[in-house]
C-alpha cells in the first residue's frame, strides 16, 4: 500500500513527531506492513500444509476403511454363497419351449402303473409264456407256428397253474 496518502496522515504523524522525515515515515510503515504480510503469509501457507496432509491423511484412511469393509463384504458374500448354494446357482439362458407339453391320459397312468407292480410283471411272464408258445400273431418270425398250427408246447403248459400263480399276489388298487 501506499503509505504517502492522506489516509494514512494520522499513522505518518506520530513517526514525523518521533523525530522521523514524511518519507521516512512512509518508507517505515510500509516496511512493517511488509514484514507482517510477510509472517501472515507463511503462516497461512503452513496452515494450508497442515490442512492438506490432514486431508490426505483422512482419504488414505477413508480408502482403507473402504478396503477392509469391502474385503469383509466379500467374505460376508462366499459364506452365504457356501451356506445357500442352491440360491445361487446360475440360470441358463434358453428359449422358452414353443412345443406343448405331452401328458399322458390318467387311464395310460392307471395301465403304466400296473405294469411295474407285482401283478402286472407276473402279467407280463404269463403273456410272454403264451408268446412264445402260440407265437407272434403273424406268424412270420423263424421257428414259429403258422397261423392254426401248434408246437405242442400247450401241453407243457398248465392252465390251472398260470391261473393258481396269478391270484395268489393281490392286484393293487388304483
Amino acid at each position: 500500500p501506499d503509505f504517502t496518502l492522506p489516509e494514512h496522515k494520522a499513522v505518518r504523524q506520530q513517526l514525523i513527531n518521533n523525530g522521523l522525515t514524511n518519507e521516512q515515515a512512509a518508507w517505515s510503515l510500509a516496511a512493517l506492513w511488509t514484514l507482517s504480510n510477510n509472517a501472515d503469509i507463511e503462516c497461512w501457507n503452513l496452515r494450508q500444509h497442515h490442512l492438506c496432509e490432514t486431508r490426505l491423511r483422512e482419504e488414505e484412511e477413508e480408502e482403507e476403511w473402504q478396503q477392509h469393509h469391502k474385503e469383509e463384504e466379500d467374505a460376508a458374500w462366499l459364506e452365504e454363497r457356501k451356506k445357500n448354494k442352491n440360491k445361487y446357482v446360475p440360470v441358463m439362458h434358453r428359449k422358452v419351449p414353443s412345443d406343448p407339453t405331452i401328458l399322458p391320459a390318467q387311464y395310460a397312468l392307471r395301465k403304466l402303473k400296473h405294469y411295474f407292480t407285482n401283478g402286472g410283471l407276473e402279467d407280463a411272464k404269463i403273456s410272454t409264456l403264451i408268446s412264445d408258445v402260440y407265437g407272434p400273431a403273424s406268424g412270420h418270425g423263424p421257428g414259429q407256428a403258422e397261423p392254426g398250427q401248434s408246437h405242442g408246447l400247450m401241453t407243457a403248459l398248465a392252465w390251472p397253474e398260470i391261473l393258481k400263480s396269478r391270484s395268489r399276489q393281490p392286484e393293487p388298487q388304483l
